[in-house]
């Protein structure tokens, strides 16, 4: 860690420093890991913190380019380098949890709802949802993209939380989501009442009366 400081210290100055002259005996592991170093030494060196962050990601060394991007990068070039992180994460990486986490930090809203769509937490999302409407924290937008279509448009994920509320006999809490989701709610609803009235005249005729 304390060779990432060192880049700090390069990147904050632009000038060089004889710091990185102890660097080979203070990591372990310095041949393996030194082309990299190296590369980003050269990087800070010329004020390049940004394409040093995208060097460490491309070469697989996520911790310690979000670390770097923290300490050394201004507000949005650090969303830069952790947005790039999240879409690792979701994808590449497999930890679409820790995805949501990281966007959900850089305040991606729209994203963090999409993703828990995606996943399937239909009810969490919902609820996120309904609170990031209520205080303007999402937006039906052209920056908002699919999202906001799905959600204030077409209304799916207020839909599938409709119907899982229906599954577990919610009445009171579908008949809110369904509200909420626009036509196909309506109908889903409409659906609900129909059965529920055929139900009711089935158990209303009586044994040999018909």
């Amino acid at each position: 860690m304390q060779f990432m400081l060192q880049m700090v210290n390069v990147t904050r100055n632009t000038r060089p420093s004889l710091e990185f002259l102890s660097l080979e005996d203070e990591i372990p592991d310095y041949e393996f890991v030194e082309p990299v170093i190296k590369g980003v030494q050269l990087l800070c060196l010329i004020d390049k913190g940004l394409d040093a962050c995208r060097y460490l990601q491309t070469s697989g060394e996520w911790y310690q380019s979000i670390w770097l991007a923290k300490v050394a990068l201004d507000e949005k070039e650090s969303q830069d380098v952790l947005t790039r992180w999240s879409d690792f994460l979701s994808t590449g990486g497999n930890q679409k949890h820790k995805s949501v986490e990281v966007m959900l930090s850089l305040g991606q809203f729209a994203k963090v709802a999409e993703s828990l769509y995606s996943l399937r937490y239909f009810d969490q999302a919902a609820m996120f949802v309904e609170a990031c409407l209520e205080f303007n924290l999402i937006q039906n937008t052209p920056e908002t993209g699919t999202c906001a279509h799905k959600l204030t448009l077409g209304g799916a994920l207020f839909l599938e939380y409709a119907r899982y509320l229906e599954s577990v006999g919610f009445m009171r809490g579908m008949r809110h989501y369904c509200g909420k989701a626009g036509e196909k709610g309506k109908q889903l609803l409409d659906q609900h009442l129909n059965s529920k009235q055929k139900r009711y005249n089935a158990d209303s005729v009586q044994p040999g009366t018909v």
